[in-house]
């Protein structure tokens, strides 16, 4: 508030202005980037391959015409996408890590909820909370997500046998739904 300057005088040594970084900042960094990347360039020594593309222009052009052409170029470059000549090559989405499930006989009709599931996976048998997917709790039964097969495997394993909200569990590795019968 004003007029408290001379206590914070006391209690701060020594102010400084807090720098925050800025468009102008991000762009001058580019800039000196660049500039870097020439300078590495020029004292790597002649292209010749370069030079011989170049040289007819040095009669046309002036030499700063091109020099701008050619940074022009180069910085067009570095954010176009290549033009290999087919349609634009489109990135892959993100692919969702292969999730493995456990069917456990327990569900809705026992009243059992996500917290009791939660606290039975992760304190009573020891199962991290990064290991757990979704629980899907059905009337009849709880379809529980894993991140790997190995690990379903050995949740399946520690919840056979398991009395949980009165009745013995029986648990094993989801295979997905059966396809229907067909019938003659």
């Amino acid at each position: 508030p004003p007029g408290t300057e001379h206590y914070v005088a006391r209690l701060v040594v020594k102010r400084e202005p807090i720098a925050f970084r800025s468009a102008a900042d991000a762009a001058e960094r580019a800039i000196a980037s660049d500039r870097q990347a020439i300078r590495t360039r020029i004292e790597a020594g002649p292209d010749r391959a370069a030079f011989a593309t170049i040289a007819p222009l040095l009669d046309q052009y002036p030499a700063s015409d091109i020099v701008l052409a050619l940074q022009t170029l180069w910085t067009q470059a570095r954010t176009a996408a290549p033009a290999l000549g087919g349609p634009p090559i489109r990135p892959m989405p993100p692919t969702r890590p292969a999730v493995s499930k456990v069917w456990a006989s327990v569900g809705n009709k026992e009243g059992v909820t996500h917290g009791e599931w939660m606290g039975l996976l992760s304190l009573d048998l020891g199962i991290p909370r990064e290991q757990l997917g979704r629980i899907d709790i059905k009337d009849s039964f709880s379809l529980i997500e894993f991140g790997a097969e190995d690990l379903a495997t050995a949740a399946a394993e520690k919840l056979a046998g398991k009395t949980f909200k009165g009745r013995r569990l029986t648990a094993r590795v989801d295979r997905g739904a059966k396809p229907p019968r067909r019938t003659p």
